[in-house]
């Protein structure tokens, strides 16, 4: 495969975000101009933004997770020992990954039960709304279930220092 190619499947979620954020911006941009220069609002565009926001965050939460960029706190981690904190992060990350599934299945149910719903000002189905969370989730659940499989491995070959967010001794 393309060596392009891979790049932007490896990294769709952030060209994705990128272009939602990118089209709020014009968006809003021209709302402002055309609000206050010619006194002629275009009358879905903040309604746009919103929907394109809701979706740039859950797609930007899986990019976070993939970057295991999301907020932890491991003071009373520190405590453990390698191994144990391996074990730790393991279950934690096998806990997430159900709760994923759980939120997602439900979110995949609300977008399903609203298709007949529209929104006010676009009249567009708000299944399109709410389909950002099992979207988000989707992805975030591909990226959670690699490091788990990948950890998975580490920790049976004895590296448990080579998880993927283990804190550093010297830290």
């Amino acid at each position: 495969m393309n060596k392009r190619v891979r790049l932007f499947f490896a990294n769709f979620e952030e060209v994705v975000c990128v272009i939602l954020l990118t089209c709020i911006y014009f968006i809003l941009l021209t709302h402002v101009i055309l609000r206050y220069l010619f006194g002629r609002p275009i009358p879905w565009s903040e309604e746009v933004s919103r929907y394109f926001f809701v979706w740039v965050t859950f797609l930007g939460a899986s990019v976070a997770l993939k970057r295991r960029a999301h907020v932890t706190v491991e003071y009373f981690v520190s405590f453990l020992s390698v191994r144990w904190r391996a074990y730790l992060k393991l279950g934690i990350d096998l806990a997430v990954f159900a709760f994923l599934i759980l939120v997602g299945r439900l979110g995949a149910e609300l977008a399903l039960k609203t298709y007949t719903i529209e929104t006010a000002a676009l009249g567009w189905p708000w299944t399109y709304v709410y389909g950002a969370l099992p979207a988000g989730n989707f992805f975030m659940l591909i990226a959670l279930g690699r490091f788990i499989w990948q950890d998975i491995g580490k920790i049976r070959q004895g590296q448990y220092d080579q998880l993927s967010s283990i804190v550093d001794e010297s830290i």
